[in-house]
């Protein structure tokens, strides 16, 4: 009788030392765990189909759709190893119409726009860009906002939206389609606003003639949130191809 019982503590001693050692190597990994960064992909892309992305050979979203981001509303973030990571953009059956290297720096966040149309020859290949975003909280009664002009062969163009009788240009100067080399660091920076609900108008300039060719009646920039404005689309187009203006909430 005795030796079954030493026999049972042997056996409890050697299951509560292998507990032990399991939650060591759980708890090493979970130590050695790489840094991660938060990449969100953005379809801007008019007349590309649905895009499935995979970020260091791994598939991380699929049929992302054109004027649509992955996440969800105010989350669009994908969490992925920092450092440097390959990514491609894959359409249906296995045509990569975009891919590169990115070195993400742990903690930080990104948008990665894919813009542009497809080219009649040569490699089917869109453009993209990276952004670093600053998603500092704007103080109450804020929202930090960008605008991005990402319409192939529209002009340049001035954002002015308005509050009841204020208005305020987001754009300093007539902001030109971003084209094949964007400067990023111009690119990724926001402006602080009021929040608040907008009345949005696109204008341009021919000569000294000043037209609005879109307006959007209400775009609601809520307190303590930033975003991303981009103009999209192709003009003379109709459906979903026509041009517009697509909101981003990034927090």
């Amino acid at each position: 009788m005795k030796r079954g019982i030493v026999l049972n503590s042997s056996l409890l001693f050697l299951a509560a030392a292998m507990i032990v050692f399991t939650s060591c190597k759980k708890n090493d990994k979970e130590q050695t765990a790489p840094p991660s960064a938060n990449l969100a992909i953005i379809h801007a892309a008019p007349k590309v189909a649905a895009f499935d992305v995979f970020v260091a050979g791994k598939k991380v979203s699929q049929k992302v759709a054109y004027a649509s981001h992955t996440g969800a509303p105010g989350t669009p973030y994908l969490s992925v190893a920092s450092d440097v990571n390959t990514f491609k953009l894959v359409v249906d059956p296995a045509s990569v119409i975009a891919e590169d290297k990115l070195t993400l720096k742990a903690n930080k966040n990104y948008s990665l726009i894919a813009y542009d149309t497809l080219p009649k020859t040569g490699a089917p290949k869109v453009k993209y860009v990276l952004l670093e975003d600053d998603l500092s909280v704007p103080v109450d009664g804020k929202a930090n906002v960008r605008f991005l002009h990402l319409s192939p062969n529209m002009p340049a163009v001035d954002i002015v939206i308005y509050k009841g009788t204020d208005s305020l240009t987001l754009t300093t100067a007539s902001t030109a389609y971003i084209a094949a080399s964007p400067i990023t660091a111009d690119l990724a920076k926001f402006k602080t606003i009021s929040s608040g609900s907008y009345k949005l108008k696109v204008k341009t300039k021919d000569g000294t003639k000043v037209k609005t060719i879109l307006e959007i009646p209400v775009v609601a920039l809520t307190a303590k949130n930033v975003f991303t404005i981009y103009l999209k689309g192709i003009a003379g187009e109709s459906g979903i191809n026509a041009p517009g203006i697509q909101l981003i909430q990034h927090k």
